[in-house]
């Protein structure tokens, strides 16, 4: 009965140890996740402050005016144009007549746009000068009818 009682003491001892080591290492696996945790939530919180120009920022980069985007654009486009027109299959003097002919046509139209708006301000400056005369012409009138009342009395 002895040896029994000795082995019992020992499993006990044993499962003790077993249990403190257990509660040893959940209490260090806890801790390890909730520093885990507090380090991911600072990450967290990094990342939800910042805005697309820190990003753009860390990479080299950064954002375009609309205005320089628009100009780049335009650039673009009329750059290829170019390129297009050089490499496409027609002769050189055949394309520097089209070229000529597109020319005119966009100096033409601006020469008619430009003539509409002079048209329309000079319109405009008559109607002004006209609604200027009939206001003189009514202080005319109202002026010699002053003249005519003081002279009446």
């Amino acid at each position: 009965m002895n040896t029994i009682n000795s082995a019992v003491h020992d499993v006990k001892n044993t499962a003790a140890h077993a249990i403190e080591g257990a509660e040893g290492l959940a209490g260090e696996a806890k801790s390890g996740f909730l520093d885990t945790i507090s380090k991911i939530t600072k990450v967290v919180s990094t990342l939800r402050s910042l805005d697309s120009d820190d990003l753009l920022g860390y990479a080299g980069l950064q954002r375009r005016s609309r205005l320089s985007t628009a100009a780049t654009f335009g650039a673009g486009i009329a750059l290829g144009a170019g390129v297009a027109l050089l490499f496409a299959p027609t002769s050189g003097a055949k394309m520097r007549k089209q070229i000529a002919r597109s020319f005119k046509a966009l100096l033409d139209s601006e020469r008619e746009d430009v003539s509409a708006v002079k048209t329309a301000i000079t319109e405009k400056v008559n109607g002004v000068f006209d609604k200027v005369k009939d206001v003189k012409h009514v202080l005319d009138n109202k002026i010699d009818h002053i003249k005519h009342d003081v002279a009446a009395r």
